[in-house]
């Protein structure tokens, strides 16, 4: 035909079959890899033995079916009726080769799909739960009247955390007992000085009362001697001038000691309540609340302003682990 001598019918077959027969795996090997890994199972999520067993199968598996595809291929290449039956016996040998293989695909997606849910379900947790203690933090830490940023007070571990607490919670105590200290020397100051205030009244209006009995005495005297010369009357007159004037200066002498007394308890009290104070505050406490205290400062709004809080924020850590260095 058209100048063609046609192979003989029997020739052609025999070397489609030779062909055919290039194929590296056969029906019974696949049926071997049938039996073989048929019955391969993974147990659970633990199972990394029997996960390592399937992924291995399927792997051998996969390279057959990929053999047999480059195969066609290049028995394809030479024949159109040739291609049509490599392309029928590969098609043929691949859905085997799938039966095999897809079984153990599917277990083996099966697990690497569940355990990645559990690990992202696993940092889902551990994310919330990480949030509710920081939470759980702050509001304690708010609620005595701490001043800490959320990443210092994250930072601490959970010794550090008690040990803080106990400290703002010492704080806050002592600063109560002060304003009360504080209120009750206020109070006591208000009273001795109303009393200081009531006796210097009293005081006074005795001396004007013993003043205006002299006086009474001096003319009721000065009446009865009219008729006494007058060289007798004016060193009378100068004997109760002097006594006033002694009078006065013992009124004046006896207010000033008064006061100074006064004085000298206000401030053996003022004394006695700092050494109190500096008593009742160890140095490693002092320390905490300078960081609190830098802590409370506002941050200027600029366009460093994230940079500045954390510049702060380390300050304070570092303070708060020089004020436990004390402490120990």
């Amino acid at each position: 035909m058209d100048g063609q001598i046609e192979a003989p019918q029997e020739t052609r077959e025999a070397m489609i079959e030779k062909a055919l027969a290039r194929y590296e795996i056969a029906d019974a090997a696949i049926a071997d890899l049938r039996g073989k890994y048929a019955g391969l199972k993974v147990s659970g999520l633990e199972d990394r033995k029997g996960l390592a067993a399937v992924h291995e199968a399927r792997m051998v598996v996969r390279g057959h079916r990929v053999a047999v595809e480059k195969k066609r291929v290049e028995l394809k290449a030479d024949a159109l009726e040739f291609g049509r039956r490599v392309d029928g016996e590969a098609k043929r040998l691949t859905k085997l080769l799938e039966e095999v293989e897809a079984p153990l695909e599917a277990q083996e997606n099966a697990i690497v799909e569940a355990k990645a849910k559990i690990a992202r379900e696993a940092q889902e947790r551990a994310e919330a739960a990480r949030k509710a203690k920081l939470d759980d933090r702050m509001r304690q830490v708010v609620a005595l009247g701490g001043r800490y940023v959320p990443s210092v007070v994250e930072g601490l571990s959970d010794a550090q955390f008690a040990e803080t607490l106990v400290s703002l919670r010492t704080l806050q105590e002592r600063e109560a007992a002060e304003a009360r200290e504080r209120e009750l020397q206020a109070a006591a100051k208000r009273e001795a000085d109303r009393i200081a205030a009531e006796r210097l009244a009293a005081d006074q209006k005795a001396l004007e009362a013993a003043q205006a009995v002299q006086r009474e005495a001096e003319a009721r005297l000065a009446r009865d001697r009219e008729a006494v010369e007058a060289a007798q009357r004016k060193v009378a007159e100068e004997a109760a001038a002097a006594e006033r004037a002694r009078e006065l200066e013992a009124a004046k002498a006896k207010a000033a000691a008064d006061a100074l007394e006064r004085k000298a308890a206000a401030e053996k009290a003022e004394a006695e309540a700092k050494a109190r104070r500096a008593a009742a505050m160890p140095e490693f406490q002092r320390v905490l609340e300078f960081a609190a205290a830098l802590s409370a400062l506002p941050i200027p709004e600029t366009r460093l302003r994230d940079r500045i809080a954390d510049a702060v924020g380390e300050a304070c850590e570092a303070i708060n682990d020089l004020a436990q260095e004390l402490q120990r």
